[in-house]
């Protein structure tokens, strides 16, 4: 049995580090398109991820 389970912590730094990517992407986006013009599928694709929604969804469902 190989399962590779990652611990609270680790799990934290890997969504940590995703938000911050999102957050610099963000920047990005909204410096180019502006804010009111910028989709969220705009900065997942400038993130590189395939949806900002899940990491900040992970963020603040913790107390």
């Amino acid at each position: 049995m190989s399962h590779s389970l990652r611990s609270t912590g680790q799990a934290r730094a890997v969504v940590a580090d995703k938000r911050e990517a999102i957050l610099k992407a963000a920047v990005k986006v909204f410096a180019r398109k502006g804010f009111f013009n910028s989709k969220v599928a705009d900065v997942a694709g400038e993130a590189g991820t395939k949806n900002c929604r899940t990491a900040s969804r992970k963020t603040r469902r913790r107390p």
